[in-house]
């Protein structure tokens, strides 16, 4: 056991964290390593998580290697990595998945606050799980209502919801799009014109044109012959720049040939928690289909249909095996058709994280350190530092 009951673990370190500097920063174990939390220098609403052995060089790692972040709160501990782990899970969609930097998937934007105390739930949920500290099953039960799910939509901190990034296939093409669009604009611009002639020497070392122009016609859905000679293709990139752009942007034309919000039901992945609602019964038409008779539909034993909850554990052609994840069906498993199967706001996947701790009793009070007031620094250290400070202007007039 890492406590002796759950009440002194919760406030223990432990499972408060601190300051990532100064006396509460030391190891309660040579052996424990650091759970940090970083944020992002002038981003409020941009944090990182990390497990490190040495604040002090990951933090100069971090200021040199990923845009001035700064740790600011740690916990040291025995089980970083599956804390870290469970975090990166719950909150995988509060993170930019098509972005190309490398810490992607352990920068989350939320404020760094809220994020603290949802990372102490974490802590608290997975030392009660494993059995670390003695056991609370009332606490654990309501932990397991909003952690035992595949991933949360939106954190609510002192009534204001902060929410999962926008990761949907749309934003993953309106990227793809515009960056289709930036390349395109830079072919125009390094395309030289004589008369009627387009010349695209500055181009070539570039981009690979057919490659570029194929593209623009995919996304398009361009119908006949593709442009034939360096007049046709500058014609036809001018037309298509036209067309689709306005201001160096992907205007509403182009807008049309993208995904729109939850058409792309080949997103779903095993892990998704999901919605599933059948219809209301219809039994299958006597008549065969072959002459028009329609097939059975939704399920007999629930003849007004309902939604229910579940995660996909096994994804095949025409129908995706779902755990259900509440109520009499928890646990068991059914092959449902891919139609039942959605997206939306049905499957309770918020954490209001103020009301967690109230009902639960547990401090949310959080600790970042403090600068010493300048009123209450004694007098002798304020002579020293002026002294500093006179000795450092007469050696600058030397």
């Amino acid at each position: 056991m890492l406590s002796d009951s759950y009440q002194s673990f919760i406030e223990s370190p432990l499972f408060l964290g601190g300051p990532a500097y100064g006396i509460h920063s030391s190891k309660i174990k040579p052996w424990y390593q650091y759970l940090y939390i970083a944020q992002f220098d002038g981003r409020y609403d941009k944090v990182k998580i990390g497990i490190t052995s040495s604040i002090l060089r990951r933090n100069d790692e971090l200021n040199r290697e990923n845009e001035g972040a700064n740790i600011r709160y740690v916990w040291n501990m025995p089980t970083n990595l599956e804390i870290e782990s469970k975090v990166k899970i719950l909150l995988s969609n509060f993170t930019r998945k098509f972005s190309t930097k490398k810490l992607r998937t352990e920068t989350f934007y939320i404020p760094i606050t809220p994020f603290i105390l949802f990372v102490r739930l974490v802590i608290l949920y997975i030392y009660l799980e494993g059995g670390y500290i003695p056991a609370n099953d009332a606490v654990k039960k309501k932990l397991q209502n909003y952690l035992e799910r595949a991933r949360i939509e939106y954190i609510k901190h002192n009534g204001a919801y902060y929410r999962q990034q926008n990761n949907s296939p749309r934003m993953k093409a309106i990227l793809r799009t515009q960056k289709l669009v930036n390349d395109v604009l830079d072919i125009q611009r390094r395309t030289k014109k004589q008369g009627d002639k387009y010349i695209f020497s500055d181009v070539k070392d570039f981009y690979y044109i057919p490659d570029v122009v194929d593209q623009m016609r995919t996304l398009t859905k361009s119908k006949g012959n593709n442009p034939f000679g360096y007049k046709q293709i500058g014609e036809f990139i001018d037309e298509w720049i036209e067309t689709y752009v306005t201001d160096g942007e992907i205007n509403n034309e182009l807008m049309k040939f993208l995904p729109k919000e939850g058409q792309n039901r080949a997103e779903f992945k095993e892990g998704d928690m999901v919605t599933v609602t059948y219809p209301p019964y219809r039994p299958a038409d006597k008549k065969p289909s072959k002459e028009g008779g329609r097939s059975k539909l939704g399920d007999e034993n629930y003849p007004d249909g309902g939604s229910w909850q579940g995660r996909i554990i096994k994804m095949n052609k025409n129908k995706y095996r779902i755990k259900w994840a509440f109520g009499e069906f928890k646990d068991s498993e059914t092959d449902v058709p891919i139609d039942f199967i959605h997206h939306d706001g049905d499957v309770k996947r918020g954490v209001d994280v103020t009301k967690i701790y109230k009902d639960l009793k547990l401090p949310s009070t959080i600790d970042y350190g403090e600068y010493d007031e300048f009123d209450k620094i004694p007098e002798e250290v304020k002579a020293i530092a002026d002294a500093m400070i006179d000795l450092s202007q007469y050696k600058l007039k030397i």
